[in-house]
């Protein structure tokens, strides 16, 4: 898969120009600055870029974005803003976007995608529309109007025209204006050939759809992440405890037989071999039931005698080759939940510690026993727990993470030491990261990853530098 080794991006807000060059042997990447240099932006570019964002693209000004991957080729889109006939001023989004792919020793691709407000036919039948926008939206919004719906979690207003130019290309039941051209394979298959996870400053709050009618839903009720999160995690480990016990109900089945007609390498297993493999069984069921993923048994166990004949040697070895099919269900959740609770835990929350059960997901208790819902837990806390669990169980392997000053709420200390648990992670996960953050304690000793967007200004036929600051690292 192709990894991306530069970014670099021209006239951000019509005149900063930043050239971002990725530490991919590292796999982190921190990206720092004066505000208003465009660190949230150029996250927000990427993401849009490659999850076929069209209308977000159109929105932010920029001039050209260029991506340049390991394998020495380049994917860049320029924006050129159209005229509007009413007055002959020019809008960023109303603009026609141009992508090319070069490849070395391959002609360089093209396509022209004219703006989308080109794209939908004319509104005739208005209710219709807004029955569809309502019914199948997969955006947070609220009809405030006849005819204007707020975004819940920015509220910002929107007109039927806005919402058709900005999300319409999320509607797949509203009809398009068939005269112009769809996006060529080549550029979906691109767009999608690089999992991104953008994960913004705002990740406490997120939103959930609401059943109605013939099986559809509508967002507009909004929840706590932490609280969806373990909702997410109990029914994560409940699948696992579903698909383990389908097998071992398949293997009991033949078990029988299989006894019977034992395979070479059973045949083969030593006495030696088997207590080991017994032995280490008994401690992963611990290490299972410790992490929530199986109920805590108390009885004690198997324990093979001084004497074993070869027709039990047989059968103990069926037993511990069911055993480790069954339990191997758990192995990559279990590595996530271990690490997230060492991470958690490690951070010491104050008079507090986390446990995982299949019931509630994540459980907090006090010192005096007690259990402490997750909605008092401080906002620190839940941007921790949020962030890290997003890391590890919503990150696909080989992804692009994109993060957004994962300082907001942190202690000093945490901050400190967030970068070492962000390596734990990249070794469970290989995935690369872009971080943008304002905090030198964040960066702490790690500034030989950093990228400093002082960037240039282009004023006229003169450039100049954007200092980029000096930080005192406490």
């Amino acid at each position: 898969m192709r990894r991306i080794k530069q970014i670099s991006v021209e006239g951000l807000f019509g005149t900063l120009n930043h050239v971002i060059p990725l530490h991919t042997e590292e796999k982190i990447t921190i990206v720092h600055g004066p505000n208003g240099v465009g660190k949230t932006i150029i996250l927000r570019l990427i993401n849009d870029l490659f999850s076929q964002r069209n209308a977000e693209l159109r929105k932010i000004p920029f001039s050209k974005l260029q991506v340049d991957f390991d394998d020495k080729s380049s994917f860049w889109i320029i924006k050129s803003p159209e005229e509007q006939a009413s007055n002959g001023t020019q809008s960023p989004s109303i603009s026609t976007l141009h992508f090319y792919w070069a490849v070395p020793g391959y002609e360089t691709q093209d396509f022209e995608l004219v703006s989308s407000r080109e794209r939908w036919p004319k509104i005739n039948e208005e209710a219709q529309y807004i029955f569809t926008l309502e019914a199948t939206s997969p955006i947070p919004f609220v009809r405030v109007e006849a005819k204007k719906w707020m975004h819940q979690l920015t509220g910002e207003l929107f007109s039927l025209e806005d919402m058709l130019e900005d999300f319409g290309d999320l509607f797949p039941n509203l009809p398009t204006n068939t005269n112009t051209l769809p996006e060529p394979d080549w550029l979906k298959e691109l767009r999608q050939s690089l999992p991104i996870r953008f994960i913004e400053t705002q990740r406490l709050l997120s939103v959930y759809n609401k059943p109605i009618l013939a099986g559809r839903s509508r967002p507009g009720l909004i929840e706590l992440t932490i609280t969806k999160y373990a909702e997410e995690l109990a029914s994560k480990i409940r699948e696992k405890r579903e698909e383990s016990n389908t097998i071992g109900q398949v293997l009991d089945k033949t078990f029988p037989k299989r006894v019977f007609e034992p395979t070479p390498l059973q045949k083969s297993m030593s006495e030696k071999e088997l207590r080991q493999k017994l032995v280490e069984q008994d401690k992963k069921r611990s290490r299972l039931m410790a992490a929530g993923l199986l109920d805590q048994d108390n009885s004690s166990a198997f324990q093979m005698g001084e004497q074993v004949e070869e027709s039990q040697k047989i059968m103990l070895s069926v037993y511990v080759e069911d055993t480790e099919k069954k339990l191997g269900v758990f192995d990559e959740i279990s590595r996530k939940i271990n690490l997230l609770t060492k991470i958690i835990n490690g951070k010491q929350f104050l008079n507090k510690a986390m446990t995982i059960t299949k019931d509630a997901g994540f459980v907090f208790t006090s010192t005096s026993g007690e259990i402490i819902p997750l909605n008092k837990l401080s906002s620190g806390e839940q941007n921790q727990l949020v962030l890290f669990y997003d890391l590890l169980f919503k990150t696909q392997p080989k992804s692009l993470l994109l993060l957004d000053e994962p300082e907001t709420s942190l202690h000093i200390v945490w901050q400190k030491e967030f970068l070492q648990d962000i390596y734990d992670i990249i070794s469970l996960t290989d995935i690369d990261i872009i971080i943008a953050t304002h905090s030198p304690d964040l960066i702490y000793k790690s500034w030989d990853l950093t990228v400093g967007l002082g960037g240039t200004v282009d004023e006229g036929a003169s450039t100049y530098e954007i200092p980029v600051g000096i930080w005192i690292s406490r």
